[in-house]
């Protein structure tokens, strides 16, 4: 380049100065970010050429830069699309279809009555089919599947705070199949933590919950190699106003508590990390967002070597969902162009799944266009963009590499207070990862009412004529009463020699401990047991921990909307 002249730092930054007539070039030229880190107008080699992981290959420790070798090149991301249907005949259908559409992955959500263990007589009317499927018994769970082989897809299933009686149901179907367990693709997610943290209270204790999480991971070790038994969210801090500093922290000291916990229950580091998934909410700040999955994937390397694990252990299993805090119900067609930059973000990033919420979430139940607008983000990205031919796109960029060291080194610190709390659970109950996000959010969203923060369509770029979307009415209670029919008419169908195994089979899970209980589970189930029946059984003698105060969900334009 010698034709050209040679241009310094200092060169730029005098013709910026004059381009600024006197306006201070640290106000109009650098950007706060988050927690003391500050955007820099320009990048320079020597910004990154002293990092430590600076000259690492995707597929090596420290997987900053991805945990296989030849990226999505090798292997492209799993499309997934949560699965909101109360019924199992719905959900079914719907299923189906969307698999035949682009799908290779099943992200099941289930209802609030499931996730706590109740069978829908034993649960509050509100609870049955809210925000999720109704599962009670193997034949609810064999219709929703039906026609569906698990063997040529993955399988997501949001559980809550325990996963194992709905597993037991899940191994029961595929014995009914006869399919080996072996098959099995994806996630049951357990995630007390998680739930904890947004809910302010579980259904069991936490011992219990690590009971269950340390007998469920352990069968699935030996017997579902490829089935991943435990799930850290980083939801809680994102969609309550967090930022990504707090959200790495947080999410980190999550998964080093569940490897700690494991590890008083028998489970050592090699055998409980691979069988962890990280499913972490991205927003729409781009290269921020992508640092943040970058940073995460070289902490949890950073933490798990420091507990013993081995290179193969400090693979993180990464899944990504768009935001939810930055949508709009106002002008909400808005939110499709807002997905695609989230998942773009999520792509450079390195997740190994998706999922991409539908413009109209934050307003009622999707329809079908709003779905397959959000499926198909994913497979234009995927099919037509050419995206998945490079390998790290966004590595070497000395912007993206800086800042993803920096955001590593502020989540390492704020993840050592944490540790010197006592580890995630002290912490939640004390309130400091609670109120933490809190002043956060409270900035953010002074910041929105303020202007300093643009919501196209909500405090800016306003749509005189706006966009309204019909919401459907729902009436829950038929759905309640005939889920309870239903779970009332199993029962009584069981013949008494039939009645009789059922009990046998529940009071020996009550006896039963460590790594033979969820076999126990598994033959409650293939006998006629229901879910709210295993669960009384697997925690009769347990009683729920103290109530914590949760975070509060909730969007950044919410305020400003109403």
């Amino acid at each position: 380049m010698s034709e050209f002249p040679k241009a310094s730092y200092d060169d730029w930054r005098k013709l910026v100065e004059k381009d600024l007539k006197g306006a201070p070039f640290d106000q109009k030229m650098l950007t706060p970010l988050c927690e003391g880190i500050i955007l820099q107008p320009v990048y320079r080699a020597e910004d990154a050429a002293k990092l430590p992981y600076i000259n690492s290959l995707p597929g090596f420790a420290p997987y900053v830069r991805g945990t296989r070798a030849a990226d999505h090149k090798g292997r492209v991301w799993e499309i997934s699309q949560e699965i909101d249907c109360a019924s199992a005949s719905e959900f079914n259908n719907q299923a189906r279809n969307s698999l035949a559409s682009g799908l290779n992955a099943l992200n099941v959500v289930l209802d609030k009555a499931t996730r706590n263990g109740n069978d829908p007589d034993w649960a509050k009317p509100g609870e049955v089919g809210a925000s999720g499927l109704s599962i009670a018994t193997l034949g609810d769970l064999e219709h929703a599947l039906e026609g569906i082989n698990l063997k040529d897809i993955s399988l997501y299933v949001r559980s809550g705070a325990s996963g194992m009686p709905f597993a037991a149901l899940l191994i029961a179907l595929l014995r009914r199949r006869k399919q080996r367990a072996s098959c099995l693709r994806g996630c049951i997610e357990i995630a007390p933590l998680g739930v904890l943290s947004h809910e302010g209270v579980l259904p069991q204790s936490l011992d219990c919950a690590y009971r269950e999480m340390a007998a469920l991971t352990g069968w699935a070790a030996e017997r579902a190699p490829q089935l991943q038994t435990i799930c850290v969210h980083s939801r809680s801090w994102h969609e309550s106003g967090g930022d990504p500093v707090q959200e790495l922290a947080f999410t980190l000291a999550t998964g080093v508590e569940y490897l700690r916990e494991m590890n008083k229950r028998g489970l050592d580091v090699e055998l409980v990390a691979p069988r962890i998934r990280f499913a972490v909410t991205v927003g729409a700040n781009f290269f921020p967002e992508i640092a943040k999955l970058r940073a995460l994937r070289m902490l949890w390397a950073r933490a798990v070597s420091a507990i013993g694990g081995s290179e193969d252990a400090q693979r993180l299993s990464l899944h990504v969902r768009t935001s939810l805090w930055n949508k709009t119900a106002r002008d909400p067609h808005n939110n499709i162009l807002r997905t695609t930059v989230e998942a773009f973000a999520g792509v450079l990033g390195g997740c190994d799944s998706m999922q991409v919420g539908a413009f109209d979430e934050v307003i009622r139940r999707p329809d079908d266009f709003s779905r397959r607008i959000a499926r198909n983000t994913q497979l234009i990205l995927q099919k037509e963009c050419n995206i998945t031919h490079v390998i790290d796109p966004a590595g070497g960029s000395w912007y993206v590499e800086k800042l993803t060291s920096e955001l590593a080194s502020h989540a390492w610190t704020l993840f050592q207070e944490v540790e010197k709390m006592g580890g995630m659970a002290a912490a939640l109950q004390a309130g400091f990862p609670q109120k933490a996000v809190a002043a956060t959010a409270a900035k953010k969203i002074e910041a929105a009412k303020a202007k300093t923060i643009t919501i196209v369509g909500v405090n800016n770029y306003i749509n005189p004529k706006p966009v309204t979307l019909e919401v459907p009415v729902a009436d829950t209670a038929p759905f309640y009463k005939r889920r309870v029919q239903q779970v009332a008419s199993h029962r009584m169908a069981l013949e008494d020699a039939a009645g009789d195994l059922v009990l046998k089979k529940l009071s020996s899970i009550v006896s039963r401990p460590g790594s033979k209980l969820f076999a126990e589970c598994v033959e409650a189930a293939e006998a006629g047991a229901t879910l709210g029946e295993i669960v009384r059984a697997l925690r009769i003698h347990d009683r729920p921990g103290t109530p914590i105060t949760p975070v509060c969900l909730t969007r950044l334009a919410a305020d400003l909307e109403k």
